[in-house]
C-alpha cells in the first residue's frame, strides 16, 4: 500500500509524484499553498483516477466539505478528530466506503452519494 501525504510543502510540483507512485490513499488539507485542497484533488483525481483521497482539515463549513467530496474525495476528518477518526477514515476509504467525521454526522447532505449508512461514527 502507498500513502502519498506530502502535498503540504510541495504545491504545485507535488503532481509528478502522484503519477509516479501511483498511492492507494492521498491524504489532503483543505488550506495549501497557492492551490486549495479541493483544486489540488480534482488535479490529482485525473492523474491517478485509483487513488482515495481523504480530506484532513479544521474546516466545517458545509459548503466547502460537499465541494470536497465532489471533487473526489472519499472522506472528510476534522483535525479536531484525527487522534480517533484518522485511522479509521483511512481503513473505510481504502474499503471503497466514504467516511466522515462523528463531530460532522448532524449536517444533512454532506455528499449527494451518501446514505446515512455510509456515514461512520468512531
Amino acid at each position: 500500500m502507498c500513502v502519498f501525504s506530502g502535498m503540504r510543502q510541495m504545491g504545485w510540483r507535488v503532481f509528478r509524484k502522484p503519477k509516479k507512485l501511483q498511492p492507494d490513499l492521498i491524504l489532503l488539507d483543505i488550506s495549501l499553498p497557492k492551490l486549495n485542497g479541493i483544486e489540488m484533488a480534482r488535479k490529482v483525481r485525473k492523474l491517478v483516477p485509483k487513488a482515495k483521497i481523504l480530506f484532513l482539515s479544521s474546516n466545517t463549513d458545509p459548503d466547502v466539505i460537499r465541494a470536497a467530496f465532489c471533487a473526489g474525495g472519499a472522506g472528510y476528518v476534522l483535525k479536531l478528530d484525527a487522534g480517533g477518526a484518522l485511522l479509521a477514515g483511512m481503513e473505510a476509504v481504502l474499503l471503497g466506503r466514504q467516511f466522515v467525521s462523528s463531530s460532522l454526522i448532524g449536517i444533512q447532505d454532506l455528499a449527494p452519494t451518501w446514505e446515512n449508512r455510509a456515514l461512520n461514527s468512531e
